[in-house]
């Protein structure tokens, strides 16, 4: 039952909802902030790409396997309770990292049980929205709380896990960001009971629940191209940032010669670049219509090619022209052709930044809008689901290609994937809803 003590109080003057959107807003920044530092330390031991696409897999495969899952058994549990147990435990999974920095095999095995306790958080975290807001201020504080899970992943990755990884160092890293999680326990202790209902088969009708609602989604999906098309594109972008994510520390160590901390320089503006993506198309009304999107959607996909190709090919120009060190030679001094390729792939990657949001929000406004809303939770969650599970394959392949032939060639090739999609989009994708 959804309650409706404040019908008309706005959301920020409503003391249970900040708590729950600012537990949200931390553990989900500290959750992507925590990937980059996992891979700032994996490059650090193993200097192998494919080490990062496994320690990646590690995180991506529980999404895979318990996404779904997770959320068909939150509803039969007290969501407060589930907030309060996933934040606790994560507080002292992730302080375990500093004890088993070395030792990749259990940083492997620690990371996938981190993934599979943050499968919880989300679903009983937007369960207990409609608890804490009422019916009245339900669209705000949803659509609030998906902006921020989008920014996040933008200022997490990007943004505080690579500045804090420079300023402190991975051991002290982590040990913020156990802090952190100990202080969304605190926030989400003060919130409301909200039990669920557990029937006493719950194992054997969560299974059956899960099934039914993954090929409810294949149906709808299959009668609507639209629909299709933007977890398509959805798809992508995901893809996109955990393969990025992947070969960006290998990249700034092989091909620029600086360290993988430092890697906050070169992405950071991408950072930069989201955010102004963001602002601009909020006051736009260029996602009113599904042909508006599409357009945007695919320019999106050309920018973000472009960038890519800019930061693959700045650094192979430069040493052609005699102007750059050999490539996997570190840089002690940056001469000014350091400086000036350094600044050139900055601002390639705030182009993509820019490339990048115009694509997830084009795509994400899509789906919502034509998901039906008594299965939009459903929608969600398969979409995630699946773009974590067509992101795990490829994220092996280019692990080993990169280790072979070099994540230069890698950005190449992935810069060619994107345009490829685009080019196919424009062909086959409908033109209006």
């Amino acid at each position: 039952m959804i309650s409706e003590s404040h019908p008309e109080r706005s959301v920020w003057r409503n003391g249970p909802f900040v708590r729950l959107w600012t537990a949200q807003a931390i553990s989900q920044t500290a959750q992507n902030a925590i990937w980059y530092g996992l891979l700032v330390l994996v490059e650090q031991i193993s200097h192998s790409t494919t080490q990062l696409s496994i320690t990646i897999l590690s995180v991506v495969v529980p999404a895979i396997l318990f996404g779904v899952p997770a959320g068909v058994y939150v509803d039969r549990w007290d969501k407060r309770a589930v907030l309060i147990a996933t934040n606790l435990v994560r507080c002292f999974v992730v302080a375990s990292y500093v004890l088993l920095q070395g030792t990749l095999a259990l940083l492997y095995v620690v990371s996938f049980f981190f993934s599979v306790v943050s499968q919880f958080f989300g679903p009983a975290e937007l369960a207990m929205i409609p608890a804490v807001v009422g019916r009245r201020k339900l669209m705000e504080a949803t659509s609030l709380f998906h902006l921020t899970f989008t920014v996040s992943q933008a200022v997490g990755l990007v943004f505080v896990g690579p500045l804090i990884v420079k300023l402190f160092g991975t051991q002290t890293f982590f040990l913020l960001a156990a802090a952190l999680y100990g202080v969304c326990t605190v926030l989400v202790w003060a919130l409301p009971r909200q039990p669920g209902e557990a029937p006493p088969d719950q194992g054997k009708r969560a299974v059956v629940e899960v099934v039914s609602q993954v090929r409810e989604v294949l149906d709808l999906v299959l009668v609507d191209r639209t629909m299709l098309w933007s977890m398509v594109y959805w798809t992508v972008g995901v893809g996109i940032t955990l393969m990025v994510a992947m070969v960006a520390p290998r990249f700034v160590v092989d091909v620029l010669g600086i360290a993988p901390e430092d890697a906050v320089f070169i992405v950071g503006p991408a950072f930069l670049g989201t955010v102004l993506a963001a602002a601009l198309l909020s006051r736009s009304r260029s996602i009113g219509t599904w042909g508006d999107r599409q357009r945007l959607i695919r320019r999106g996909l050309i920018v973000v090619a472009a960038a890519l190709t800019a930061i693959a090919a700045l650094p192979v120009v430069a040493r052609t022209m005699g102007l750059l060190r050999p490539q996997g030679v570190a840089v002690d001094t940056m001469t000014q052709a350091d400086v000036v390729v350094a600044a050139g792939i900055m601002l390639a990657t705030f182009v993509g930044g820019l490339g990048f949001t115009a694509l997830m929000v084009g795509s994400q406004t899509s789906l919502q809008d034509r998901a039906p809303p008594e299965a939009r939770g459903r929608v969600f969650a398969v979409q995630l689901m699946l773009g974590s599970l067509c992101s795990a394959v490829p994220l092996v392949f280019f692990g080993g290609i990169a280790d072979l032939v070099g994540v230069g060639r890698v950005m190449f090739v992935l810069a060619g994937i994107v345009l490829v999609i685009s080019l196919i989009g424009r062909r086959f994708a409908p033109t209006e809803g």
